[in-house]
C-alpha cells in the first residue's frame, strides 16, 4: 500500500488515527492497535513478508532480552550479540543478494525478491541490539513496543531509519496536541504534493525522453532525473515524518534540501546521507565500537 494511494489517504490513514489515538489516550492500548495496523498495512503487498518480518521482530526481541540477562557473562553476551547480528545480516544478504550470486546456476533463485522495507527495518532492529550492547538503552521488556518500534508503518517500507534510542521515549508516552497533528498534516500534505506533482510528472518526462540523444535532450534528460531523484526522496521523507507527528512520533528529518549543499561534506550530510551516512552512525559505527572498543578513528566521521 502506497502513501499516495487512494486507499491509504482516505481509507487507511484516517481510520487508523481514529482507531488508536481519537478511542483512546492510553500509550499501551495505542501501541496494541498501531501494531496490529502496521502488520496489516505490511500484510497488504504480500502475507509471505509478514512472516519475515515476524520472525524477526520476536528472534531479536529473545535477542534483546537474553543479551539483559548476560551482563556479568561478557563472553556469552558477546557470541549473543554477534549471533544475533550475523543473523539478520544473513538473511537480508540472502533475499538481496541471493539472484544474483547464484542466478546462472540455480535460475530459479533469481525468482527471489527482498521483501519491501526489508533494509529499513533490518538496520533498525541492527541499532537497537548496538544500542543495548552499548548499554545506552535497556532491553525492551514489551513484544508489542518493539514490534511497533520495527514495523511503525510511517516508516517501515520507506524509512527514514530512526534510532531506538531517539524512538525508545515515543513507546513508553506521547501526546498528540492540535500543533503537532497540525504540523503533521501541513508535511504529510507537502511531502504528497512533491511526490505527486513533481516526482511522478518528472518521472514521465524523463521516460518520454529516453530516446533523445541531442544535446538539448541530454540536458533536459538529466535535470528532469535529478529533481524527480529529489522530489520523490524529499516528498516520501517528508509524508513519513508527517505520520509520526499524526501518531504522536518524532522521527528525525534527514533529508534537507542537498541542492543547496555549499560543498560535498554539505551535500552528503543534507541528502545523500538518507541511506549510508544514516546506516553508518546507527549500525556499522556501533558495531565497530563493539569489535574495536580501543579504537577511536570512527569517531572523527
Amino acid at each position: 500500500m502506497s502513501f499516495t494511494s487512494l486507499l491509504f489517504i482516505f481509507g487507511f490513514l484516517p481510520l487508523s488515527w481514529l482507531a488508536s489515538c481519537a478511542w483512546t489516550k492510553k500509550t499501551s492500548v495505542q501501541n496494541v492497535i498501531l501494531l496490529l495496523l502496521s502488520l496489516l498495512f505490511y500484510a497488504w503487498g504480500s502475507i509471505q513478508n509478514l512472516y519475515i518480518l515476524l520472525i524477526l521482530i520476536v528472534w531479536n526481541y529473545c535477542s534483546g532480552l537474553q543479551l539483559e540477562q548476560t551482563q556479568d557473562m561478557p563472553r556469552k553476551r558477546r557470541l549473543i550479540f554477534w549471533s544475533s547480528v550475523l543473523y539478520n545480516v544473513a538473511v537480508l544478504a540472502f533475499y538481496k543478494y541471493i539472484g544474483f550470486w547464484f542466478g546462472s546456476i540455480l535460475p530459479q533463485t533469481q525468482n527471489i525478491h527482498a521483501p519491501i522495507g526489508l533494509s529499513f527495518y533490518t538496520f533498525s532492529i541492527l541499532s537497537y541490539l548496538a544500542d543495548l550492547y552499548l548499554n545506552k538503552c535497556p532491553a525492551q521488556k514489551n513484544v508489542v513496543a518493539f514490534g511497533l518500534y520495527v514495523s511503525f508503518f510511517g516508516k517501515l517500507t520507506m524509512g527514514p531509519i530512526s534510532q531506538y534510542t531517539d524512538f525508545e521515549q515515543y513507546l513508553k508516552h506521547r501526546t498528540i496536541s492540535k500543533d503537532r497533528f497540525a504540523h503533521g498534516m501541513d508535511l504529510f500534505l507537502k511531502g504528497l504534493v512533491k511526490k505527486v506533482f513533481f516526482a511522478d510528472q518528472l518521472a514521465l518526462v524523463f521516460a518520454a525522453m529516453g530516446n533523445d540523444s541531442s544535446f538539448l535532450g541530454a540536458w533536459l534528460l538529466s535535470l528532469a532525473y535529478t529533481f524527480q531523484l529529489y522530489y520523490d526522496f524529499s516528498g516520501y521523507s517528508d509524508m513519513a515524518i508527517g505520520i509520526g507527528y499524526l501518531f504522536g512520533f518524532e522521527i528525525p528529518k534527514n533529508f534537507d534540501h542537498p541542492y543547496i549543499a555549499k560543498s560535498v561534506q554539505d551535500f552528503w550530510r543534507r541528502g545523500i546521507s538518507l541511506y549510508p551516512r544514516g546506516f553508518a552512525i546507527m549500525c556499522i559505527f556501533p558495531l565497530a565500537e563493539i569489535a574495536y572498543p580501543k579504537k577511536s578513528i570512527f569517531a572523527t566521521f
